[in-house]
């Protein structure tokens, strides 16, 4: 597998605006993104926005209304409790006005090297050597698997069950 499908996953049309590209299409329909691209589009708008105002993103949910479609995008950000310390963003996904995606994301002031150490939660795994890319059985058609780079350390798309894989953007 040495092409994808597209050289980004969404290219700007204006300041909020945006055109999903194949890359971002799921294995359910052609019709249809899967959830990752919006979802780090929306997230990228946050961050944005904290770091323009020296915070960062503590926690962000996201939440998918309904199936994402392929069409142009609005992304928009707005302060719901503002604050010196501590913030809450909202940020939208909408197309053609109905919400598709909405974001919540606590900010932190940035203080110099204040913050105390977190040990790690789990030992990360070796990157393994690359490996033949391969789906789901049957799945002809998924741009957004192409898209991304998979190395199985464990388990496979063939196989039902916890599975450990990196997985890299290749665009």
């Amino acid at each position: 597998m040495t092409d994808h499908p597209a050289p980004a996953f969404f290219l700007p049309l204006d300041s909020q605006t945006y055109q999903p590209t194949e890359a971002t299409i799921g294995p359910w329909s052609p019709q249809l993104q899967h959830g990752g691209p919006p979802a780090a589009l929306l997230t990228h708008a946050l961050q944005q926005t904290a770091q323009a105002q020296n915070k960062q993103i503590a926690r962000i949910t996201i939440e998918i209304f309904r199936p994402i479609p392929v069409q142009p995008c609005q992304i928009t950000v707005e302060t719901v409790r503002g604050g010196k310390r501590i913030e809450l963003l909202r940020g939208w996904y909408l197309v053609d006005d109905t919400p598709i995606l909405m974001a919540h994301a606590w900010l932190l002031e940035v203080v110099g090297n204040v913050s105390p150490s977190v040990p790690d939660p789990f030992v990360v795994p070796a990157l393994p050597p690359e490996q033949p890319q391969h789906f789901f059985p049957g799945l002809d058609y998924f741009p957004y698997g192409r898209s991304l780079e998979w190395r199985f350390v464990q388990g496979s798309f063939a196989q039902a069950g916890p599975a450990t894989v990196w997985a890299r953007a290749r665009i």
